[in-house]
């Protein structure tokens, strides 16, 4: 049984507020997997098992240096895309950029 995902319901994830859809679907998925990850590595920490954390501990930094390599570009798309409209433009919150 697989449990199903629903994106489109509001996410405590306000950095990805006005990103695509699917820009922010990848990057929440990213995230669950490295929290999973550092479950685990604190899971194997409480069982004095230092070799499986430091591997969990590892893959969870890589996944997180991946999350942000992947969400600069768009960021830094969204800041400059707002700095560059003019200032008559009135933006509306929540609507997109």
């Amino acid at each position: 049984m697989t449990a199903t995902i629903d994106y489109t319901e509001a996410v405590d994830a306000p950095i990805l507020d006005g990103l695509p859809l699917f820009v922010r679907m990848h990057a929440l998925d990213m995230r669950r997997r490295s929290l999973w990850l550092r479950q685990n590595e604190r899971a194997a920490l409480d069982r004095a098992n230092a070799r499986d954390a430091t591997m969990y501990g590892d893959h969870a930094a890589a996944i997180e240096e991946e999350i942000e390599a992947y969400l600069l570009p768009f960021m830094t798309a969204l800041k400059t895309a707002q700095r560059v409209l003019p200032t008559n433009v009135i933006r509306f919150p929540g609507g997109r950029v």
